[in-house]
């Protein structure tokens, strides 16, 4: 999911979000994405700021969102579960977070995404 709209970030800087992205570094927020990277905070939010149009912030948050997506789509890890692969301090922060984002919770986005599925597979079927 990380490839959407990344493409004109340098190579290096891309590198750097798939490792932070790999080890959930979430928690650790521009300051590990610096780590990882060798480079300052300064120089990755710029880039990412005139590239992408958006804070480092912003974009670890939108990288984190599609992976908490991809999980409740395509896996039965519970929702506990998916809080704790994403790095999220809390569950109630997970949950609150999730719903300002997507004005619902995440079992329902699971449930609703789940029964377009089924349907699609039911009307391929025919």
């Amino acid at each position: 999911p990380m490839e959407n709209n990344l493409g004109s970030l340098p190579k290096w800087l891309q590198q750097s979000l798939r490792t932070f992205h790999n080890k959930r570094q979430y928690s650790r927020g521009v300051s590990g994405l610096a780590e990882i990277s060798g480079y300052s905070r300064e120089h990755i939010s710029r880039i990412i700021k005139t590239q992408v149009n958006k804070s480092t912030t912003e974009l670890l948050s939108d990288l984190r969102f599609e992976g908490v997506l991809n999980l409740l789509r395509h896996t039965d890890l519970s929702i506990l579960d998916i809080a704790d692969e994403y790095d999220f301090k809390s569950t109630a922060y997970f949950y609150k977070s999730f719903k300002n984002r997507y004005s619902e919770t995440p079992k329902k986005y699971r449930e609703w995404h789940r029964s377009r599925l089924i349907d699609r597979d039911y009307y391929s079927e025919k």
